[in-house]
């Protein structure tokens, strides 16, 4: 079956997580993405090494399915040359500072000269407005601003980050979303469309409903182990240890409540705390009970009696256990590919699935890989490929 975008062209100068990340999901969504690489002084390295385990995985989180072309757009023939493949593309997209496309030359306006029909698509750590576009940011500075570090954790310890890139990767979800958008809009208008997202506007939209309700309340209950405004309602909302694993349990209301006491065994909790008030008020003591409870069995046979009831619980689940389960392969969440050095890999996939289609995408590209093949499309011959080569522009 073909793939969604098959056919769309997007011209990728995107560098770090945010960026690289949501232009892979539109390469597994079958647009031909095509990363700038570096050229010149100061380029990195060819390859990555090859038993860097970090930066393999770096590189197979954010590069799968794309191809490759190496150029020194510092230069006014690589410059030449980018607007070359503008001239043939549909999305054009980076994240770079503010300015910085326009000082190489390569900002809206030109992009929009190359090609009247461009959807060019920014993201930034701020926002293109306000007072401090320009401040440098990466996922912490974001996570940070945005007030999820504040939020996670207790009341009387230091605020704590999320351990994974996770403002990179609401970032990246937001900047493919913004893709998606202009593409329609420059299609159907027949007209170049410029789109900017951030980094500090995907945290804050991630968490929108504790911001909401923050606002109204005149104020915020940090979130300890469980949720920020579930939890002062009387929500168990957390991990629990079994014999041998963890899970997690997921109530916030007396109906739900009432069956997870059944099932631990406490029946008399849900007669002694009947509403969400006192349940509030004695919450530590009934999760007390509930973690006594869980410790005496093991994680499937809570589940097991927890789903029965209707009661939402989940395995806490290690990486190995991701990519090693069924249901995360059927829908290509997780899959394999090949890495040259590291033969057959698991990775994490596209969580989105089109009918019964799981993508399997092709391993992330070398720097340049497609460099002669690409400009060969855009009309260079084969002696001006080697003239370019010859003279540092690719």
């Amino acid at each position: 079956m073909s793939r969604p975008l098959a056919g769309v062209r997007v011209l990728d100068f995107t560098i770090a997580q945010q960026g690289p990340h949501s232009m892979m999901m539109l390469a597994q969504m079958g647009a031909e993405v095509i990363r700038v690489d570096r050229s010149g002084p100061g380029a990195p390295p060819p390859r990555t090494p090859a038993r860097d385990h970090h930066m393999v995985g770096f590189s197979f989180a954010h590069a799968l399915g794309k191809r490759s072309i190496a150029v020194d757009v510092r230069r006014p023939e690589g410059r030449e040359i980018v607007l070359r493949l503008a001239a043939t593309a549909d999305v054009v997209t980076s994240n770079f500072r503010p300015g910085v496309m326009e000082k190489l030359g390569l900002g809206f306006d030109e992009m929009r000269a190359a090609n009247p029909r461009i959807a060019y698509v920014t993201g930034s750590g701020w926002g293109r407005l306000g007072p401090y576009p320009q401040r440098s940011s990466l996922d912490m500075a974001a996570q940070a601003a945005g007030g999820m570090v504040w939020l996670s954790g207790y009341e009387d310890r230091p605020p704590q980050p999320a351990s994974c890139a996770i403002a990179d990767q609401v970032g990246a979800l937001t900047l493919c979303t913004a893709a998606l958008a202009a593409l329609v809009r420059a299609d159907r208008s027949g007209e170049a469309v410029q789109v900017d997202t951030s980094l500090y506007g995907g945290g804050t939209a991630l968490q929108a409903w504790e911001m909401n309700a923050s606002s109204l309340a005149g104020r915020t209950v940090r979130s300890g182990d469980g949720h920020t405004v579930l939890r002062p309602r009387g929500a168990v909302w957390r991990a629990f240890e079994a014999s041998d694993g963890w899970l997690t349990v997921a109530c916030e209301d007396a109906p739900t409540f009432t069956r997870l006491c059944d099932v631990a065994g406490a029946p008399d909790l849900a007669g002694s705390y009947p509403d969400d008030e006192a349940r509030a008020s004695h919450l530590e003591a009934i999760e007390a009970r509930l973690a006594g409870a869980f410790a005496a069995r093991s994680v499937e046979e809570w589940l097991r009696a927890l789903r029965a009831r209707d009661v939402p619980a989940g395995r806490v689940q290690s990486f190995a256990e991701v990519l090693a389960d069924p249901q995360a392969r059927a829908n290509g969440y997780v899959g394999r590919t090949r890495h040259p050095d590291f033969g057959e890999i698991d990775v994490a996939g596209l969580p989105i699935l089109f009918e019964r289609d799981p993508v399997s995408p092709p391993p992330p590209p070398r720097p340049g890989a497609d460099t002669d093949a690409l400009l060969a499309e855009v009309g260079y011959s084969d002696d001006g490929i080697g003239q370019l080569r010859d003279d540092g522009v690719i």
